[in-house]
């Protein structure tokens, strides 16, 4: 799958599923999908390929993953995929990080 064909549909069943992240220290850690939420109903124009969608990941305390794009794998891609992230929030547990498709 490449990042052109992720979908609200195709991500609504991998919720609560376990994601590894490739950090630049060479070390892979789990996140894990939280929320997938829809952005529009509809597409806003006719030359969009997808509705607007996010993601939303919970990540471990240590390492923080600065606003990046990261490979990130799961056993339902083929290969991992490079999704860019951002930092929305610091949790007792971890830091929460948001990933949105246009």
């Amino acid at each position: 799958m490449e990042l052109t064909d992720l979908t609200v549909e195709r991500m609504q069943p991998l919720l609560g599923t376990t994601f590894r992240l490739d950090a630049p220290n060479g070390q892979s850690y789990p996140i894990q999908l939280v929320e997938v939420t829809k952005g529009v109903d509809q597409h806003v124009s006719s030359g969009m390929k997808r509705d607007q969608f996010s993601l939303v990941f919970t990540g471990p305390a240590d390492p923080f993953f600065p606003q990046a794009t990261y490979p990130m794998h799961h056993e339902a891609f083929e290969k991992p995929l490079a999704i860019f992230i951002v930092p929305i929030a610091r949790l007792q547990s971890g830091f929460r990080y948001e990933a949105v498709f246009t």
